[in-house]
């Protein structure tokens, strides 16, 4: 007789101040059951979270390949508030009947519940989470070991409201009930033994992972059918380290260390939320991992909670002001932009694309009010589709029955409400780029029309060396009061340990431990990382160039034998840099100059910056011959493939080149003695940009070609000296200015020639009529 899966069932109970807690388990749940090899399926309780096809159990359940394993059936029930609908509060089940039970709390309870249900001694419970917690602290004592059970409390304070007074007394009510509620129940031994504090949401993460690994384990241990080695999964199949480059929103999986700041961004926002105006800017230096942190952390957990504004279904939007040298076009292409709202645009053309661009720069508030009739459109669209899904679901065996929770999702009144999340990306861009002062103030009323629209959310990246450029701008500072701005703090040792553990984890990964010293090499990575400036990104780098080393042997291990090799932490990304710069022919090293003029510039203070430029304009410069056309072609792809450069499409789709990372111009040697003597072109080219980009905004108009003095004198400069490390729209604009400068001068000299015969002939005239008048005056004597 074949033997039956062995299903472990898993109760989450959370209120919905504890969401985030709430996701973070379900990732982890995942993680760890895909490490292990172990099978998931999710129950919601809510309506509104989507049911993932893969999770379904198989229909033959009694006869899949693996018997006799583990199946693990996570039900994640979920209180909206202090109330709950009466057929609602009839499924609560009873949760004595689960393996593992987990309670997260912090400034709320379960909901208030009818006089129908009773304690195991009879008595009325005064809310959800005491009857849950009864029930399964009842079976304990009779069954010891079974249910376990885990209370996680957050420690923090929350915030109160001020107003209105009817929320800040519900507030301080539910907070009193929890405070009531723990002072009652940790009396009781079992309880206290399972309960676990914690202060923010890294250190939930930590807590939880840890105890569900240890849980887990006990389980597989308990399999009828021993596990193979084989049998092991791993929750990520690719390389989990990102080099230079940015972790993105399909990265969120393995992206690690930087959970409380996460935590501390969707709170940021849901407060800014309530003050309706959901903006939140985050603050740090360069390397920091501002991008990774929105794209990889924020954005995957937004989009999967419900926040104040309503419960979703999300979109998102990335975008950046210097993409293009045109802040308002990369935002509309944002906006309609697959994943965001292509909806936007009635057809997909270039027209359509200026249409949004030129609303966005003129009357934004019209965009904002057509981005909020279309969220509701998707918002209908979506409740059809639920209601439509929930026709057609199919019980699922266990101790919650999927028909069950479908009869509960069908009688909540809860609706979707579609939410449009935007990153704007490098937001330094808009200051250091050349923008003149009225694009910038434009582009910030852009963004503060969408953001109090209520219906869009934003979060903003900046580097910290820009705050003075941003505090210039009271309508930015204004959208980050009263709790909209985040300063991102550097990784502590912690964190940076889960930044090179964890990924490695989910891809089976072991560190090397050096023979002699005994020090395995992640311990290593942790103290070289903490003693670095640039540590992010070189750490980043190393880890990926290691792992490219192992995955040649399948080995999965990093070595320190290859740490070494490489460079170590410090001399990784440098050698690696000269490595392929030598592996070029000659002629593609000498388009080094070229191709670094065109992707670098120069911030106020002196330090290097990337900038990007189009590919096709740096292969096919007119400047350059057919020879090195090619030279130029093969260096920048080399750096392209070797990840020391970036190649994406721009909001025009056009492809656009830029250095990967900063930190790659700071740790270069080759770059830093090129610079040196480049320093007074790229001043002078970053001049003209800026005239350029205003010229080009405002419709190419006559009074914005550059004018006489040290404008048009670097122009004419960099033209004569520099016109191959130009773009084709650099020198459009200094010829027309210059050819401009040259018709007002001739016009002048025109001017002032016929004004001096005018004078001349009026002075001609004067004498003559002065001779006559003399001369009658003889005559009569």
């Amino acid at each position: 007789m074949p033997l039956k899966v062995r299903t472990i069932d898993i109760f989450v109970s959370s209120p919905e101040d504890v969401q985030k807690e709430r996701s973070l388990v379900e990732r982890v749940i995942r993680s760890v059951a895909a490490e292990s090899g172990v099978p998931v399926t999710v129950n919601y309780s809510n309506w509104l979270r989507k049911l993932n096809v893969s999770d379904k159990i198989p229909a033959q359940i009694g006869t899949v390949s693996d018997e006799g394993r583990t199946w693990l059936r996570p039900c994640f029930w979920e209180y909206q508030g202090s109330r709950a609908d009466h057929e609602y509060q009839e499924q609560i089940p009873n949760t004595g009947s689960y393996d593992l039970v987990i309670c997260i709390l912090w400034s709320q309870l379960g909901a208030k519940l009818s006089p129908a249900f009773i304690m195991p001694d009879g008595a009325t419970p005064k809310h959800a989470t005491e009857y849950e917690i009864a029930w399964v602290l009842d079976q304990i004592n009779r069954t010891p070991g079974f249910p376990e059970l885990r209370v996680y409390r957050n420690r923090s304070t929350p915030r109160a409201p001020v107003q209105p007074r009817s929320q800040r007394e519900t507030f301080f009510r539910d907070w009193d009930g929890v405070q009531d509620f723990f002072a009652n129940w940790e009396k009781k031994p079992e309880f206290a033994k399972a309960c676990s504090d914690y202060l923010d949401l890294q250190q939930f993460e930590t807590l939880f992972r840890e105890h569900f690994c240890d849980f887990l384990k006990r389980q597989v241990d308990k399999e009828i059918v021993p596990r193979r080695t084989s049998t092991k999964g791993r929750s990520w199949h690719s390389d989990p380290f990102r080099g230079l480059r940015y972790f993105d929103f399909e990265h969120g999986p393995i992206f690690h260390g930087r959970t409380k700041a996460v935590g501390e961004v969707v709170d940021s926002l849901n407060e800014q939320a309530k003050a309706k105006k959901p903006f939140v800017l985050v603050l740090g230096p360069s390397g920091s991992g501002k991008t990774s942190l929105v794209r990889a952390g924020v954005l995957p957990l937004l989009t999967e909670l419900a926040t104040v504004m309503g419960e979703g279904p999300w979109r998102r939007a990335i975008t950046r002001p210097g993409s293009g040298g045109d802040p308002f076009g990369a935002l509309a292409a944002a906006l309609i932009a697959d994943g965001a709202l292509p909806e936007l645009q009635e057809q997909k053309s270039r027209e359509a694309l200026r249409k949004i661009s030129a609303d966005l720069t003129e009357n934004p508030g019209s965009v904002a009010m057509r981005i909020g009739e279309l969220l509701d459109q998707i918002s209908v669209q979506e409740l059809d589709q639920l209601l439509d899904r929930e026709k057609n679901l199919s019980p699922l065996p266990g101790r919650i029955e999927t028909v069950e929770l479908a009869r509960h999702r069908k009688l909540r009144r809860t609706k979707p409400k579609a939410q449009l999340a935007i990153f704007i990306d490098q937001l330094e861009d808009l200051f250091a780029s050349g923008y003149a002062p009225n694009i910038q103030q434009a582009y910030i009323g852009a963004v503060a029309a969408l953001v109090r629209s209520q219906r869009v959310h934003v979060i903003a990246a900046l580097r910290s060396e820009f705050y003075g450029s941003y505090q210039q701008f009271p309508g930015l500072v204004e959208l980050t009061n009263p709790h909209g701005r985040l300063d991102l703090q550097p990784p502590s040792p912690e964190e940076i340990a889960r930044m090179i553990r964890s990924p490695a984890e989910a891809t089976g990964i072991r560190f090397d431990r050096d023979a002699k010293t005994g020090k395995h090499l992640d311990e290593a990575l942790i103290e070289a990382t903490i003693a670095s400036s640039d540590s992010l990104p070189l750490l980043e780098h190393l880890l990926s160039q290691m792992h490219q080393k192992q995955a040649a042997r399948k080995d999965g291990l990093l070595r320190w034998s290859d740490y070494r090799d490489l460079g170590e932490f410090d001399g990784a990304l440098p050698e690696h840099a000269e490595r392929t710069f030598n592996a070029l022919s000659i002629e593609a090293q000498q388009a080094f100059e070229f191709v670094m003029r065109r992707l670098v510039f120069l911030e106020p203070d002196g330090k290097p910056g990337c900038r990007p430029a189009r590919y096709e304009e740096l292969v096919s410069s007119h400047e350059l011959d057919s020879r090195m056309k090619t030279a130029t072609q093969s260096f920048i792809n080399k750096m392209v493939a070797e990840g020391l450069f970036n190649a994406e499409p721009d909001h025009r789709q056009d492809l656009v080149v830029q250095v990967a990372h900063p930190a790659l111009l700071r740790n270069w040697p080759r770059f830093r003695e090129w610079l040196i003597g480049e320093q007074e072109f790229i001043r002078m080219r970053d001049r003209v940009d800026g005239c350029l980009k205003l010229w080009l905004k405002g419709g190419q108009q006559t009074h914005d070609l550059l004018t006489p003095g040290l404008g048009l004198a670097d122009g004419e400069t960099l033209l004569n000296h520099f016109h191959s490390s130009l773009s084709d729209s650099q020198v459009k604009y200094i010829q027309k200015s210059l050819a401009g400068h040259r018709k007002s001068r001739l016009t002048t000299y025109v001017v002032l020639v016929s004004v001096l015969i005018a004078l001349v002939a009026l002075a001609t005239i004067a004498a003559v009529k002065r001779l006559s008048a003399e001369g009658r005056e003889t005559i009569m004597l």
